[in-house]
């Protein structure tokens, strides 16, 4: 198959959707391999290096300003609510070699299911490991592509979306989708769940350690402006004074609010991204729902600009999926028109030459599973 396709690229007979996917992917073999120097597992490392202080009764979170990168990342700042702490003393309670193991294979786990849940074709979950803002989530073993899963698996656990603040605060944001769908029952169990950790864990971590996370957060905050280049990411406000950061999210969050159902999962998943106050790759991965409502050629362009070094450029992606929600010439006509009458694989024509190179494989929309508003409320 790699054989007659790479053939049918060289000839020139192979459609201009192929020739951009084959693209994309290699620009993520490319970029994946900018980052092998360096420092793997450093999430995973912050994670375990806080297991380990709190085992031994040590502070965890910092006080003090950062003003410097540390020469060793897992150096970095712990910034995740105290109740994760008994999870990260199990971690850190293993020897290093097993944790990075499991770790690995946990999140790869992760990321496949919620590929699956999504819709997304068998043939592309390979390459969507492959995708930067997959890989390098898995390469520092950051928490995001589990939370990732939260996300997907949303429309049958909606209370997912709001345990997923627990791991990144503004992550919660997706949580006002169950709002907007009058799911308040995924909500008391959202919120049940955190409240219950918090409560079992408290014995273990006290108030003291609630003020400290705090403190820590005020200080990462403080810090985002001295080294603004490490601290933000690429999240907004590195680029934009805070008020317009601010206002931006909030339109994101209205056009969010005014798509019902799946869509609006799929766009409140863009609004955490653009809400984010510090933004690296792997929190681009829950774009890929949105990514994928759009018309076929367009989605293929979006993978393709975060198939490159992550940076500035990645927002132009974002701005596409958003101008969709207003263009329904860049949306698939499924989300818009009749199955029966809507044109194959998101309006790119009939036929199988093209369908297969269809992330979802010619299912009308994102979730394909959950479309049924019965299926979506539960």
């Amino acid at each position: 198959m790699l054989g007659t396709l790479a053939t049918r690229l060289l000839t020139g007979a192979a459609p201009p959707i192929a020739v951009l996917a084959v693209a994309a992917v290699v620009g993520m073999i490319l970029t994946d391999a900018t980052i092998f120097p360096s420092q793997p597992f450093r999430d995973l490392g912050i994670y375990v290096k806080a297991g380990r202080h709190f085992i031994d009764g040590a502070r965890v979170y910092s006080d003090t300003l950062l003003t410097a990168v540390p020469p060793d990342r897992t150096d970095y700042p712990y910034l995740y609510p105290p109740f994760t702490l008994p999870f990260a003393a199990l971690l850190a309670a293993l020897p290093y070699d097993v944790v990075k193991v499991l770790w690995t294979s946990g999140c790869v786990a992760a990321a496949l299911a919620a590929f699956a849940l999504i819709g997304i074709r068998r043939r592309w979950w390979i390459p969507l490991l492959l995708w930067p803002p997959v890989f390098q989530g898995l390469y520092v073993g950051n928490v995001a592509v589990p939370a990732a899963l939260l996300f997907a698996a949303g429309p049958w656990f909606g209370g997912g979306l709001i345990v997923a603040a627990g791991f990144k605060v503004y992550a919660g944001l997706a949580g006002v989708w169950l709002v907007r769908e009058r799911r308040w029952r995924a909500i008391v169990v959202g919120v049940g769940v955190l409240a219950g950790l918090t409560v079992l864990t408290f014995p273990l971590t006290g108030l003291e350690r609630w003020m400290e996370w705090l403190t820590g957060l005020l200080r990462f905050r403080d810090s985002q402006a001295l080294l603004p280049d490490y601290l933000y990411g690429t999240s907004l406000p590195r680029y934009l004074p805070w008020i317009v950061a601010i206002v931006i999210a909030v339109a994101f969050v209205a056009a969010s609010w005014l798509a019902r159902r799946t869509e609006g999962l799929a766009r409140f998943g863009v609004a955490t991204i653009v809400a984010s106050p510090s933004l690296y790759a792997h929190g681009f991965i829950v774009a890929l729902p949105a990514i994928a409502t759009l018309r076929l050629r367009w989605a293929w362009l979006a993978v393709a600009i975060m198939s490159v070094s992550p940076g500035v450029s990645w927002w132009l992606a974002i701005a596409l999926v958003a101008a969709s929600w207003f263009a329904l010439a860049l949306r698939r006509p499924s989300l818009h028109l009749p199955v029966e009458t809507s044109p194959a694989v998101g309006g790119e024509g009939r036929g199988g030459e093209v369908s297969r190179w269809d992330l979802l494989g010619g299912a009308p929309r994102p979730w394909p599973t959950a479309s049924s508003p019965d299926r979506v409320r539960g």
